[in-house]
């Protein structure tokens, strides 16, 4: 297994703080993907790369899920990005029915909100500010 040294692509990657907003965070999810499209990063290393970027905050908030969840929890780029999101960019939560011109409800926008324990516990209530 190769060694990667992080520190060239860390100059392009901003750091992740508990406070950043969801704009900046796509910027961040982005700049972390780049280093993979250019093809000098292979995708195993990803998660490996976004954690060399983040805060320090970011960092203890992590490790709290993981001590939460079990090590191998959130250890791929995609476990990562969907915990980091949920965090960072959460959807957008309506709670009404959308209706057809009918008057029919047919598709409920309600499901899009975070009412699973797990998402709960990967919010920012775990304590990231």
């Amino acid at each position: 297994m190769m060694d990667y040294s992080f520190d060239i692509y860390l100059e392009f990657v901003p750091m992740l703080y508990a406070t950043t907003s969801s704009s900046e965070y796509y910027e961040w999810e982005d700049a972390i993907i780049n280093c993979y499209m250019i093809g000098e990063l292979p995708l195993n290393q990803l998660a490996n790369l976004a954690k060399q970027s983040f805060s320090l905050s970011v960092s203890l908030w992590l490790r709290r899920l993981q001590l939460d969840h079990g090590d191998d929890y959130c250890t791929s780029w995609y476990e990562m990005k969907e915990v980091l999101r949920r965090r960072f960019a959460p959807p957008l939560e309506p709670k009404k029915n959308i209706l057809s011109s009918s008057g029919n409800s047919y598709m409920v926008a309600s499901e899009f909100s975070c009412d699973t324990e797990f998402e709960k516990n990967a919010s920012c209530s775990d304590g990231l500010a």
